[in-house]
């Protein structure tokens, strides 16, 4: 049986083509009557790069480079607030800016939440559609070639293997789609 779809995750990668991929996440919640999380996701170090950084520069080096991190954990903690806060508000303008231009009713979608998180992405991703009861996944695919912007295959491969959940892969448009 198909699960009702009552909420969406919408997650994004704040590239120039966000604005695109939220129409689909807006267009499908119009269309279900259902709410949109937005999530996104600012990456952390991945786990084996400390101990790759410690084998190739050795000990030493490594500790000295823990001591300026303490050091400076007061600022790269203000740091990330400040990039979570801007990244809300971006996004929030984007959700203002598709309901506003578009021609769809999208008034009546409810932006449920807008949530931004650091870890892993694929992770998170999984762990608030999770944690959130979403019944489906919205994302942009990945573009090669783009060091920014869209989610990596990788991401997008671990997000399809983990869920149970449908996910909506949106490519990227082509240089004549009109993003706004």
């Amino acid at each position: 049986m198909i699960a009702a779809v009552k909420t969406i995750l919408f997650a994004s990668d704040l590239s120039s083509n966000a604005r695109y991929f939220f129409g689909y996440a807006m267009e499908m919640a119009s269309r279900y009557q259902a709410r949109i999380v937005i999530l996104h996701v600012m990456e952390e170090t991945p786990p084996g790069t400390a101990h790759r950084v410690e084998t190739a520069f050795g000990e030493e080096l490594y500790a000295d480079l823990k001591k300026r991190k303490t050091d400076h954990a007061r600022h790269i903690l203000i740091n990330k607030r400040t990039e979570a806060l801007v990244a809300e508000e971006t996004i929030g303008r984007m959700c203002e800016a598709v309901q506003s231009s578009s021609e769809a009713d999208f008034q009546k979608v409810v932006i449920d939440e807008i949530m931004v998180t650091e870890g892993q992405v694929a992770d998170e991703i999984l762990t608030v559609s999770q944690a959130k009861n979403c019944a489906a996944i919205v994302m942009g695919g990945p573009r090669s070639g783009l060091a920014e912007g869209a989610f990596s295959g990788s991401v997008l491969r671990r997000v399809l293997r983990k869920t149970n959940k449908p996910v909506l892969v949106i490519p990227w448009p082509d240089k004549k789609t009109k993003t706004k």
